[in-house]
């Protein structure tokens, strides 16, 4: 009886100390399929065109990261198709604990190779995001 009891406490203790260890030292998974859903809520969120055409990688720790490369956002609508910015490749890391909460506090936010062009409308209407 003592056995079976054992048994189920032992399982549990092995599988916390293993989601541990994954967390603590962290796992990476890499998938084109992250690409899409990554592209259009980032799409949704700048309310720009925005397209992921090399790696996508999730990195799986108590500070998870989002690493993308060949990051294309384009210009809102009215300005041309060129696009607003073009990044060889983008990372961003963030706390775990803050963001169980739902608070964002970001650890790191890097681009490589970035191209930033702002475009004007006839207007004179520049095509930077604009605060507020």
């Amino acid at each position: 009886m003592v056995v079976l009891v054992i048994a189920p406490v032992a399982l549990a203790v092995t599988a916390l100390a293993a989601v541990t260890a994954l967390f603590a030292f962290g796992v990476s998974v890499e998938s084109g399929a992250l690409r899409e859903p990554i592209a259009r809520a980032m799409a949704q969120s700048l309310g720009r065109p925005v397209g992921v055409t090399g790696d996508a990688r999730l990195v799986l720790s108590l500070q998870p990261a989002v690493e993308l490369g060949g990051l294309r956002i384009g210009n809102p609508p009215g300005f041309d198709d060129e696009a607003f910015a073009v990044l060889g490749a983008a990372r961003l890391e963030v706390d775990l604990l803050p963001l169980l909460r739902r608070r964002l506090v970001i650890r790191e936010l890097s681009a490589r190779d970035l191209v930033v062009r702002q475009g004007r409308r006839a207007d004179g209407l520049g095509s930077r995001p604009r605060a507020g």
